[in-house]
């Protein structure tokens, strides 16, 4: 059957679902409330990197960070502070978290957000 041979795809998207109505963030209700949170880091015709500040739309997370690589090859992202890995690529992984760099697949995506400013 269709589900059962895309079972890693139907997990990822049932995440992400989740990860939408779990954080407000995601759930911004008009355009005035995204251009005051919403910052673009880099794009280019295949890769797409942003931000969204901290608590945006009364969510518990600090500063979000959203990398989409529409390209055929690793996109490599720097960062500043401490970072906890969401999603990167379409497995959905125990979180871990990242300092200096994050690193998306080829075709994937990947959520952070900030658990850190500042490292110590």
């Amino acid at each position: 059957n269709l589900k059962q041979d895309n079972q890693t795809l139907f997990k990822f998207y049932q995440t992400m679902i989740a990860l939408r109505k779990a954080h407000p963030a995601f759930r911004m209700n008009s355009s005035a409330m995204v251009e005051s949170n919403l910052q673009f880091i880099s794009s280019n015709n295949n890769q797409i990197v942003y931000q969204i500040k901290a608590h945006a739309n009364d969510d518990q997370w600090g500063r979000i960070m959203v990398l989409l690589n529409a390209s055929s090859k690793p996109l490599h992202q720097a960062l500043q502070g401490t970072w906890q890995v969401v999603v990167n690529g379409i497995q959905i992984n125990q979180p871990s978290n990242l300092k200096n760099t994050v690193s998306v697949p080829a075709y994937s995506i990947a959520v952070l957000h900030q658990i850190k400013e500042l490292d110590q």
